[in-house]
């Protein structure tokens, strides 16, 4: 394994970002309410994952999340947070070593 922490096996193919937006009332206490529009880090990592793997990749390495909550209005009776997560890493697919020297075999044939 190298310095940035993969292994001989795997080839990075590049950084990987999302980033989820909701919006979420709470109450007048600045609490927020239950809300299933409220994104969290373990959802961002999970669609950093997903979109790694359309890309084609299999795995996702270095992976870090930031979350960061500000409030949009606020009133007596309650008020809204805009909430927004975002999750980055670098994307890593397997190589396979064996591949390459039978290659080399069928040229010289």
């Amino acid at each position: 394994m190298n310095a940035n922490g993969i292994r001989p096996s795997m080839m990075p193919i590049g950084p990987v970002r999302v980033r989820l937006l909701g919006v979420v009332k709470g109450d007048s206490e600045g609490r927020e309410t239950a809300s299933v529009n409220a994104p969290n880090a373990a959802e961002a990592v999970a669609a950093l994952n997903r979109v790694a793997q359309v890309s084609g990749a299999e795995g996702v390495i270095n992976v870090a999340s930031d979350y960061r909550r500000a409030a949009i209005a606020a009133g007596p009776l309650q008020s809204l947070w805009r909430i927004e997560v975002q999750a980055w890493g670098m994307a890593v697919a397997t190589v396979e070593e064996d591949a390459a020297p039978e290659a080399e075999e069928r040229e010289g044939d």
